[in-house]
């Protein structure tokens, strides 16, 4: 929701593909869980060394879940754009600064400073990852309002 807000100032139609890619920028994550949990039940009762630890399981699935995110959209036919914006969301594209996928890069961004993340992150890193994309989009520091815990958005 909060991409689609960041792009509909300046672009109504990317703003759909905005809300669509900011719901589907971290799919990877319960798909890769879920094929974990059922890998870990197909090797119960059988002799094994052991299993990932939670730390090892976690960081297994943050980095592979833009891959298979970006699977999963080219699966379902998603425009191109939508697939680099689950993909490549790790840095800002400075040469295509009001993307789709900073946009989203953005928008995840926020939601760390608004404290709606799970997770660890250093806030100094998001600090200045948010202030990097708020020049990107032209925003000012009134873009951090935007996410505010409880806040419920307008959804048109």
């Amino acid at each position: 929701v909060l991409a689609r807000e960041i792009v509909r100032g300046f672009d109504r139609q990317l703003a759909e593909a905005a809300y669509l890619a900011g719901l589907l920028h971290d799919v990877g994550k319960p798909l890769l869980a879920a094929l974990l949990v059922a890998a870990e039940q197909r090797l119960r009762g059988q002799r094994t060394t052991g299993w990932l630890s939670a730390q090892k399981w976690l960081g297994f699935i943050l980095a592979k879940h833009r891959a298979v995110g970006m699977a999963l959209a080219r699966q379902w036919g998603l425009p191109e754009a939508i697939g680099r914006s689950i993909c490549d969301g790790v840095e800002y594209d400075t040469a295509d600064p009001r993307s789709l996928t900073n946009a989203v890069r953005l928008a995840n961004t926020l939601t760390k400073l608004a404290g709606l993340y799970v997770g660890d992150f250093d806030p100094e890193e998001v600090k200045a990852a948010a202030f990097v994309g708020q020049q990107l989009f032209d925003l000012d520091q009134a873009a951090e309002q935007v996410v505010q815990p409880g806040r419920v958005m307008d959804d048109e």
